[in-house]
């Protein structure tokens, strides 16, 4: 893995945030990718896709869960 690259587990997306092409990714995880609130990002599973990083909830902080690679773009 690269510098810009990070694997994650994915959780049930919100609803109200179905559709919208949005990562929720904790604080940590940006740090990581050197990302900030409203950067597109990389995803790469089964396939690849693109969606803007979003900051998690405080109710799913510390939550890291995902199979999927991230990677700024």
């Amino acid at each position: 893995m690269s510098e810009n690259e990070l694997s994650l587990k994915v959780l049930e997306a919100y609803t109200r945030d179905v559709g919208r092409g949005v990562a929720r990714i904790d604080y940590d995880s940006m740090d990581t990718l050197n990302a900030s609130t409203g950067d597109v990002i990389e995803i790469k599973g089964k396939r690849r896709t693109v969606a803007k990083c979003l900051p998690l909830y405080p109710s799913d902080e510390g939550k890291k869960r995902s199979k999927q690679q991230l990677l700024k773009k």
